[in-house]
């Protein structure tokens, strides 16, 4: 039996995601004072709006009072009811790696296969596309916690740098293809270049053609920030 979670959560407010993409800039940390003038509610209503986005995963990271958002935030909002189970996935992740040190990416791929589920983003897109090399596997088991089990009795440790991340599943999977796709737009980062990719060789399983101009400006944001390949536009066709 497969088990798929269901989610509890309040949807972020159609107001503070058009605010925070009409009047916040796209950069590495926010204060909730830039939250609260972006939106232009009271600090008490912007640290509400904030509570409802780390609540959704869309914040990565929170202390001494700043915050940084996915990029995924700044996708259109009619996308996103379809990453929002992507984003709980990924917020109650377990990243894990081998006790020596080692990534172990090898042997977790063979040892999760064989107990069943689905791989997503890197690994995923890269079988996908050819496009990006993996860096992370990521796999949604079809028992999540038997994989975790599995996982401790071979001598992988819990780690936040883990290369090998457990999913929980949400939503929907009868579409791996969409579902990696969406997933890889929920990630933000290098999803992003990933997320092109695929709607680019698979337009109309994702229908994104009325957002690629967004999700390419997106991209150069990311090549930016981690000075990686300069030519997103001719290697995703």
């Amino acid at each position: 039996m497969v088990w798929v979670m269901k989610m509890e959560t309040n949807h972020p407010s159609l107001h503070a995601l058009t605010a925070i993409q009409t009047n916040l800039p796209m950069k590495e940390a926010y204060t909730l004072d830039e939250l609260a003038h972006a939106t232009g509610r009271s600090r008490p209503t912007a640290y509400r709006y904030l509570t409802e986005l780390e609540q959704n995963g869309f914040v990565i990271a929170y202390h001494r009072g700043a915050f940084t958002l996915r990029d995924s935030v700044f996708l259109p909002p009619t996308i996103i009811p379809h990453i929002l189970p992507s984003l709980h996935a990924l917020k109650q992740a377990k990243r894990f790696r081998l006790h020596n040190g080692k990534s172990g990416v090898n042997k977790a791929k063979k040892l999760l296969s064989e107990l069943g589920g689905m791989s997503t983003l890197d690994y995923a897109a890269h079988e996908i596309t050819g496009y990006q090399t993996p860096d992370t596997f990521y796999f949604y088991p079809d028992l999540f916690e038997r994989a975790v089990q599995l996982l401790r009795a071979n001598n992988y440790v819990e780690s936040p740098k883990g290369k090998v991340v457990l999913l929980p599943r949400f939503g929907d999977f009868s579409k791996p293809i969409l579902r990696v796709f969406y997933d890889s737009l929920a990630l933000g980062g290098r999803g992003i270049i990933d997320a092109i990719a695929i709607s680019r060789r698979y337009p109309d399983i994702t229908k994104s053609s009325g957002y690629l101009d967004l999700l390419l400006n997106l991209a150069r944001k990311v090549e930016q920030d981690t000075r990686g390949a300069d030519k997103i536009g001719q290697h995703t066709r």
